[in-house]
């Protein structure tokens, strides 16, 4: 069964894919309308704190290494991905992520966040975007394989260095990772 284009999917570069900005990456889908779509890239961790771009995190976030390159466009500016469901202005992506939202209700937020556990967030520096039917035509053509998304997969800073070689596996109907 195939999977639909939709917010929440993730695209994987098939192995031919040699544009530089795409090669070898796995991308979640934040956005597929007739306007276009919008993604962020999950396996180009950065390594830099999130205090050092985030000019409001929240303290007990310093230090954390929870910056990813989201892709090519608009690189100086950030995307804020998380799983506080309810939070004032944030948009939702999905059943579990959550673009944004309020400063202060996200500060709250984050207070209850016990470092032992998954990640709550993670900041995406710039994104993949698509004109209108453009990347329908992409998938179309076999460059990227479409298969559903999970928060824990998003949210993942520190992806191993095969992640692309699982989602590609998992893409050609091996088994990948399950979630609860």
């Amino acid at each position: 069964m195939k999977t639909a284009l939709a917010a929440g999917v993730l695209l994987t570069a098939e192995s031919e894919l040699m544009e530089p900005a795409f090669m070898r990456s796995v991308i979640y889908l934040l956005e597929h309308h007739d306007g276009g779509s919008m993604g962020v890239i999950l396996n180009r961790p950065l390594e830099m704190a999130l205090d050092t771009v985030w000019e409001a995190c929240p303290d007990r976030l310093n230090g954390h290494m929870f910056c990813a390159s989201g892709g090519p466009v608009e690189q100086q500016k950030g995307i804020l991905l998380h799983r506080y469901a309810g939070l004032a202005d944030a948009y939702k992506v999905d059943d579990s992520l959550y673009i944004g939202g309020d400063h202060v209700a996200l500060l709250k937020a984050v207070a209850s966040w016990e470092s032992h556990e998954s990640p709550p967030l993670r900041l995406f520096l710039g994104h993949a975007g698509w004109a209108p039917g453009q990347l329908q035509n992409e998938v179309e053509r076999g460059t990227w394989i479409v298969a559903p998304g999970h928060a824990n997969l998003v949210l993942n800073n520190q992806p191993d260095d095969d992640f692309w070689e699982t989602r590609i596996r998992v893409g050609e109907g091996f088994p990948g990772p399950s979630f609860n």
